[in-house]
C-alpha cells in the first residue's frame, strides 16, 4: 500500500495532507495524482501544494514529483 503527501517546496518537514492510494503501480499513481494537482490547489488556497512524494508501507519515499507555479499554467 502506498500513501500520497502533498507538499509545498521548501516546506516538505512541515506535514501536508495525506491519502492513502489504492494503486498499486508507481507509474499510476504519480501519473493518477498529477492530474489532481489542479483541484488539490483549488482546495487549499491558502497552502497551495506544488507537488507529492509517494511513500511506501514502512514510510520510506519510492516518488516525488514537484511542479514549478510558472510551469503549472
Amino acid at each position: 500500500m502506498f500513501s500520497v503527501k502533498w507538499l509545498k517546496s521548501g516546506k516538505e518537514a512541515e506535514m501536508g495532507d495525506v491519502e492513502n492510494s489504492t494503486l498499486t503501480d508507481l507509474d499510476n499513481i504519480v501519473s493518477f495524482y498529477r492530474g489532481r494537482l489542479y483541484s488539490k490547489r483549488l482546495g487549499n488556497l491558502d497552502d497551495q501544494p506544488d507537488g507529492f512524494v509517494v511513500v511506501d508501507d514502512t514510510g520510506d519515499e519510492v516518488r516525488r514529483w514537484f511542479e514549478t507555479p510558472s510551469s503549472a499554467a
